[in-house]
């Protein structure tokens, strides 16, 4: 990669590792989609060294650390991922259903990706504001579909800003099946960043991964 196309200061090839994964944590919608970009050309490059960044948030850990195992052609899967939603999105809304088939948005996803996608996908189900409710159920449906536990952060941190509802349920029952002292880990931090204030599900939810994990 030329030095003009990117130009971050702070290691030898170009990228500022910490600074990079810091951007992507303050970055939502749009802005997310920009930086989770910079963050797999950095890892394609093999510059992304997650080992190198100390984060004390379990969110911060993981976004280092799943793009640094990204799949290789993650890019361009991600981009074909926006691309199917966008269609999908478009051509239900001029139905009488209005919404896309969740089971068949899921199956396809599977059929396509198989797992290969569920870290990436659950970051950007923790920093898309915007995402359409329909869209998160099919997110969180394919994170069910393959369990992962390192997805554990990303949907706490979805759970934590979400409201009451179907998505929420579906992330709260998500976590539920996950590894308890990581949910746990994630809660207290989500707990910090909301000043103590968290949807009354995941607070309950606190308290039995809590009890679990004493």
């Amino acid at each position: 990669m030329g030095d003009d196309t990117m130009n971050h200061e702070g290691d030898d090839a170009g990228y500022d590792m910490g600074r990079l994964v810091e951007e992507a944590l303050a970055s939502e919608d749009d802005a997310w989609l920009v930086a989770e970009r910079e963050l797999l050309e950095a890892a394609a490059s093999g510059s992304l060294q997650p080992e190198a960044i100390e984060h004390d948030d379990p969110f911060g850990k993981m976004v280092a650390e799943s793009m640094a195992r990204a799949p290789a052609g993650a890019d361009a899967d991600l981009r074909k991922v926006t691309q199917y939603f966008d269609y999908a999105g478009r051509y239900f809304a001029k139905t009488p259903a209005r919404t896309p088939p969740i089971r068949g948005l899921i199956a396809n996803l599977t059929a396509t990706y198989g797992p290969r996608l569920t870290e990436l996908l659950a970051m950007r189900l923790a920093q898309q504001r915007r995402m359409p409710s329909w869209q998160a159920v099919t997110t969180l449906g394919y994170l069910a579909a393959h369990p992962n536990p390192r997805v554990a952060p990303a949907v706490v941190r979805y759970a934590a800003r979400s409201r009451a509802g179907r998505p929420q349920s579906l992330a709260i029952r998500l976590l539920r099946s996950m590894d308890r002292t990581a949910v746990a880990a994630a809660i207290r931090s989500e707990r910090r960043r909301h000043r103590g204030q968290l949807p009354a599900a995941l607070a309950a939810l606190a308290g039995s991964a809590s009890s679990r994990t004493a």
